[in-house]
């Protein structure tokens, strides 16, 4: 298991994303990470959908999560308020990886605990960890 990052005050998307990936595949076993996570000024946000391909597809990412902020912090270092990109990567073999998505009126509702094993396909026995 490994995890790297790195993070990029380059305002041109394209430059960042290269920067980005070139210190973090660098850095990975077979350059391949099974999770990714993106977070990105909105200086990079006309861009996002494409940046979010071209990660996924250089890194042979499974599973990638990505926000944009009015704030990025990556790589040890924060940036508020001017162009930023950070990601972290990590290789995790033989780990099962899964996503999903919650709205704020899934956690409202008052489901059973059964409802939240099936919907995630764990049980506490699995020993699931969630972020």
């Amino acid at each position: 298991m490994q995890f790297t990052s790195a993070l990029s005050r380059q305002a041109a998307t394209e430059a960042a994303v290269q920067e980005v990936l070139d210190s973090v595949a660098s850095q990975l076993p077979d350059q391949q990470a099974h999770l990714s996570f993106v977070f990105a000024s909105s200086h990079h946000l006309k861009n996002f959908p494409h940046l979010l391909h071209t990660m996924q597809e250089r890194l042979s990412t499974h599973i990638l999560i990505g926000c944009t902020g009015g704030g990025v912090i990556g790589d040890r270092r924060e940036v508020e308020g001017r162009p930023a990109l950070a990601l972290m990567a990590g290789h995790l073999p033989d780990v099962t990886i899964s996503a999903f998505h919650l709205e704020q009126s899934d956690l409202e509702e008052e489901w059973s605990e059964s409802y939240w094993h099936n919907r995630f396909g764990v049980t506490p026995d699995d020993e699931p960890i969630f972020v």
